[in-house]
């Protein structure tokens, strides 16, 4: 076993009628992504979130266990994703943009919480959040984030201009790219709330007619002082139905 271990959290939501992805493209994304991180932090944990409406086949739950996860946390039963997925029908949200950030940002502070109840990163030196939907690549190294410099911070992709309509977004300037980021366990209790403050104004700008999203909300609340910025990260995979190819 390694002197330390990291973490990382994958989220998906294998099951949907949002978008145009079929449910098998989301398991074989998914796969690829842990399998990514099996080739590039062999001695990781994994930990999948599952964000679909309901309780995803045995199956693929076996698969991501086979793969190298070590936990499947389900969030079909949590009563805030159900709520959201009401709010969010799919006649009202068909891309699932905006159900796809209210259950990332539910399910994220959700399991903070239950860390914190179950002092559960304790035995973990950093834990990174990767989208399902991508796998890790050069010139990721583990070995990166154990400079002093990423010590008591998080690390994100460097910063980007925001993209959104201001009136829309609530003069939300700046984003951070969430395909792959990371943060020391010692700031497991101001992650938790900064991401009920993220929830908060995530909601009240949707009740407002606007939009925005976890990029953005990073970005607004997380305070610079615990931010590390780097040029590449080293993740890979496709945008959406179009497939352009993404590499950070």
């Amino acid at each position: 076993m390694a002197a330390y271990r990291d973490l990382f959290i994958v989220s998906s939501a294998l099951v949907t009628s949002y978008g145009l992805m079929p449910t098998a493209d989301r398991v074989a994304q998914t796969m690829q992504t842990l399998q990514s991180i099996r080739e590039w932090a062999p001695d990781a944990d994994i930990v999948v979130l599952e964000l679909s409406r309901e309780r995803i086949p045995d199956e693929y739950e076996h698969m991501f266990l086979q793969a190298g996860a070590k936990m499947v946390m389900h969030f079909f039963g949590h009563q805030a994703v159900q709520r959201n997925y009401q709010v969010c029908s799919p006649e009202r949200d068909p891309a699932g943009s905006s159900i796809k950030n209210l259950n990332e940002i539910t399910a994220m502070h959700a399991f903070l919480q239950w860390c914190i109840e179950q002092n559960y990163l304790a035995e973990y030196r950093r834990v990174f959040k990767i989208s399902g939907r991508y796998s890790l690549c050069a010139p990721f190294q583990q070995a990166t984030y154990q400079d002093a410099t990423f010590q008591g911070r998080c690390a994100f992709l460097r910063i980007n201009h925001s993209y959104l309509d201001i009136a829309s977004s609530g003069s939300f300037k700046y984003m951070y790219m969430t395909r792959l980021w990371s943060f020391d366990p010692v700031l497991l209790p101001k992650l938790e709330t900064w991401f009920e403050v993220m929830l908060d104004l995530l909601v009240k700008r949707y009740e407002a007619g606007g939009y925005t999203d976890i990029e953005h909300l990073l970005a607004v609340v997380i305070p610079r002082k615990y931010c590390v910025y780097l040029e590449k990260v080293g993740v890979q995979g496709l945008i959406g139905l179009h497939g352009q190819r993404v590499v950070e």
